[in-house]
């Protein structure tokens, strides 16, 4: 789980279990969108790594998305039961008392609606601008894993931010390099993100190292590659490929 879940303890403390009378929300059959086509206003990014219990014992999930003004969206799910029609600013409050701490800048952009999942379960979606072009709203950076897809071991917020800087100064690629760690030393694998200005730089560097993780200890290699090409495209599982399935 994610650091934002580290103050759950659902195994220890009964009074931690999940309440059966809410329904878990589930969307895993739901079609993802990962690119700007005509008609559509906003992409999805990725998804919170677990739940959140609210006051009730309700589960809260959330999904991060992305608008075509680069405004991020953090929309949190939860069961529509016993909670009639309200203010989004009730919802919100609702849960911000879920985390363990929710610092953020008096400006938040708040709306609510509802939306059925896989199973036909009726949800609140609260919707909260987290981010724009500009700032972050929340003292804590945003953090999701991906849908489907492998995780990038690296902080995705970072990525996200680099990755707009390579599309503002058309850099067409990002090359994720790694440096193995010493596990008997308590060092865990390091790495960084690399601008590559052109495809024979990418294939120069990619000949330069080893594509996966070697088993040796403190030994750089390429975990991934992120395409930067496709304006249409923002940061998200699409754009990346591990370095050793990429091709030219």
């Amino acid at each position: 789980m994610s650091e934002e879940f580290d103050d759950l303890d659902l195994e220890e403390d009964p009074e931690n279990e999940p309440s059966e009378k809410y329904p878990m929300p589930d969307f895993s059959n739901k079609a993802r969108i990962f690119r700007f086509e005509p008609g559509v206003e906003r992409v999805d990014l990725g998804k919170s790594s677990g739940y959140w219990l609210m006051s009730d014992r309700r589960r809260c999930i959330s999904e991060f998305s992305v608008d075509r003004l680069g405004q991020v969206f953090e929309t949190y799910i939860f069961s529509t039961i016993d909670i009639g029609p309200c203010d989004p600013r009730f919802l919100f409050q609702q849960v911000k008392a879920a985390h363990s701490s929710y610092e953020h800048d008096p400006d938040m952009k708040l709306s609510a609606t509802h939306v059925l999942d896989d199973h036909g379960n009726e949800f609140w979606a609260l919707d909260v601008r987290i981010a724009d072009r500009i700032q972050v709203y929340r003292k804590r950076q945003p953090f999701w894993q991906w849908f489907k897809t492998r995780d990038i071991r690296i902080v995705n917020w970072s990525l996200f931010q680099s990755y707009r800087t390579a599309q503002k100064y058309k850099t067409p690629f990002l090359l994720i390099e790694g440096e193995t760690g010493d596990p008997s030393w308590g060092d865990s694998d390091f790495f960084r993100c690399l601008p590559v200005a052109s495809a024979p730089e990418l294939r120069q560097r990619l000949d330069a190292l080893p594509n996966k993780a070697p088993i040796s200890n403190y030994a750089k290699f390429n975990e991934g590659i992120i395409d930067a090409r496709d304006f249409d495209r923002p940061f998200n599982e699409s754009v990346y490929t591990l370095a050793k399935d990429w091709t030219f």
